[in-house]
């Protein structure tokens, strides 16, 4: 009875977060007129850009009856370019603030050429007394790929070190307010509450984000954390099938590859593939006075999203990830030789669909599991035997720590 009790109350405080988690992103959807006419263009392409860094976030064409859409959409706004050719008739801004789709119908310039045009002053208004408690930082594809990162494997690191107000500690956190290092990571609306730095968990991938949005400052109570990182994956909705591909080497034996698939299947299928595997002999670069000796660790990351738009009203989103990250401790002593050595392992599925029940209500719903697993050995061993422990007081190493953590939702 005591059992079922506290399932009660724990699905009861889980509620609120997993509510606030979800609705972090939507749809925009409309129509494109050529000149105003029932006649239709197959050749206008649609950008969306995020309007506070202005970097375009997806790249759509509309069908030959001019209809487009977007999904995926991360709360925000935007500006709605319509390039015809090597111009751009419209640019229309929207904002995105709910689950609900934002709807809009656009007219090329032709058809606004014989319109007269009245400027008006609206009428002065007391200014609202309410002020928005929070800043977000929006980082697109474009952006990530200027952030300054030793490894592309980095690159979610980077991203909160050009957050302003967060800094890291000698352990490898980052604190996003003050002392806290509590960061909240909502990922395709599905939460993750674990501490993501390279210390304590796997690195995310932000080569499969489209979009990552860090929220700081008067967040609520309910997410129990100082930031909030919002990760859009991308989905292929929108785009032709098409394979990519890059590696990169540099010094301390970094090596890096990725390769990803995407591409819409059919008219309602989207399809997303990623994966990236690293090497290096640098890779916690604690501060040393000295050579940093025994820094070496190796990664992979799997990432693939299956997206399913049967119409207008419905959306179900399919992902999965695998993680694994085995870094070595840095010795104390130059010539130490013990082998203390972190294997990190994580893996997550999630299945969401999103359902527009009228023009002003949407129902959403996420299942997930998510499990991780940590373990921490020196030269393979959890445990030190007599024997063993002098041999670690001989290498310089006599503080040995050896344990193995597990952690599931």
């Amino acid at each position: 009875m005591l059992v079922r009790t506290l399932a009660v109350c724990c699905l009861a405080l889980l509620i609120p977060l997993l509510l606030g988690a979800q609705v972090h992103s939507s749809s925009v959807r409309g129509t494109v007129r050529l000149g105003g006419s029932q006649a239709r263009s197959p050749r206008l392409r649609l950008v969306l850009r995020e309007v506070s860094s202005g970097t375009p976030i997806a790249t759509t064409t509309a069908d030959s009856s001019g209809n487009f859409a977007f999904h995926g959409v991360p709360f925000g706004s935007y500006d709605l370019e319509v390039v015809e050719g090597k111009s751009v008739p419209i640019v229309a801004r929207i904002a995105v603030s709910s689950a609900v789709p934002v709807w809009i119908e656009l007219d090329t310039l032709r058809s606004y050429t014989a319109q007269p045009i009245a400027v008006e002053s609206p009428p002065w208004q007391e200014p609202s007394s309410s002020r928005q408690t929070t800043t977000h930082w929006f980082f697109g594809e474009q952006d990530r790929m200027l952030l300054p990162t030793p490894m592309g494997q980095r690159t979610i690191e980077a991203v909160l070190m050009n957050t302003p107000g967060v800094v890291p500690d000698e352990d490898g956190r980052l604190h996003i307010r003050g002392e806290s290092a509590q960061l909240h990571y909502v990922l395709d609306g599905i939460p993750i509450t674990g501490n993501m730095t390279r210390v304590y968990s796997s690195l995310f991938n932000a080569a499969t984000a489209r979009s990552i949005d860090v929220l700081t400052g008067g967040i609520g109570a309910e997410y129990n954390a100082d930031g909030i990182v919002t990760i859009t994956t991308k989905s292929g909705l929108g785009q032709p099938l098409a394979v990519h591909g890059a590696a990169s080497v540099g010094s301390y034996a970094s090596r890096e590859a990725m390769v990803e698939a995407l591409g819409q299947l059919g008219s309602n299928v989207g399809l997303y593939l990623g994966g990236t595997a690293m090497h290096t002999d640098r890779f916690l670069d604690p501060i040393s006075s000295g050579p940093i000796t025994h820094d070496d660790a190796n990664a992979q990351s799997i990432l693939a999203k299956l997206t399913i738009v049967p119409n207008q009203r419905l959306e179900i989103a399919a992902l999965g990830m695998v993680n694994a990250t085995s870094y070595a401790i840095p010795n104390q002593h130059p010539t130490s030789t013990q082998d203390q050595r972190h294997q990190l392992d994580d893996d997550m599925l999630g299945l969401r669909a999103t359902a527009q029940l009228d023009t002003a209500a949407v129902a959403s719903v996420a299942l997930y599991t998510r499990r991780a697993h940590a373990e921490l050995t020196s030269s393979r061993l959890l445990t030190l035997d007599s024997t063993q422990y002098a041999r670690a007081i001989m290498d310089n190493e006599k503080f040995f720590i050896g344990s193995r953590r597990q952690y599931r939702t």
